[in-house]
């Protein structure tokens, strides 16, 4: 029993002693390679960070019950005897990426058939969304109707249905809103009423 105590009690020791021996070498080698290891370690910090920066997008999303306006002008006669009004849309964004952006393009699509319309996008705010930045981007755009749909568009009691689609500075189609559904932008007008037309937030309709 007494020699299995005393064989414990030097085993300690020399497990100490490796041990002691281990961190000395350890501690050696980085006395003397303390400057190659920063590089490195600083190097893999650089590509980490570059190909971080690279392969992040802005993440732009409509706000989910925002809602938006849709302002319209007089209808103007044109040489053609077609009818022209100008138009403006405020749709609220925000941006859930860290890495900043804008929109960068809009397209429209006629949902109401029969009138033949031509749109014509002729200014839309770039400004950048940085990390969380969240606001209105307005878009201003020409709508031009053909003779015979003129008197159409001014007598209807339908509204004139379109959807828009916006683009970000990377050419990525923003089809998902704050609450990470996919969704159309639409908007609707009817000429007989007054400038001002306010969409409702239910109008934002999902796909």
């Amino acid at each position: 029993m007494g020699k299995t105590k005393r064989a414990v009690r030097g085993a300690k020791p020399r497990k100490t002693r490796i041990l002691g021996q281990v961190l000395s070498v350890v501690k050696n080698y980085l006395s003397e390679h303390y400057l190659a290891l920063i590089t490195i370690t600083l190097a893999c910090l650089s590509i980490v960070i570059s190909l971080y920066g690279i392969n992040l997008e802005p993440d732009i999303r409509l706000v989910k019950g925002a809602g938006s306006e849709t302002f319209f002008s007089q209808p103007m006669e044109e040489e053609s005897g077609g009818c022209l009004y100008y138009m403006s849309v405020r749709p609220r964004f925000r941006n859930e990426s860290f890495k900043g952006g804008y929109i960068n393009n809009a397209t429209f699509t006629p949902l109401t058939l029969d009138l033949e319309p031509k749109f014509e996008l002729i200014e839309l705010d770039k400004s950048r969304f940085g990390r969380g930045d969240e606001r209105e981007v307005e878009m201003k755009f020409k709508l031009t109707f053909p003779p015979k749909s003129c008197q159409k568009v001014a007598s209807r009691e339908d509204p004139f249905k379109f959807a828009l689609y916006f683009y970000d500075n990377t050419g990525k189609l923003i089809n998902r809103n704050t609450a990470d559904e996919n969704f159309v932008f639409p908007s609707e007008v009817r000429f007989n009423k007054p400038t001002l037309q306010a969409l409702r937030s239910s109008d934002y309709r999902q796909r």
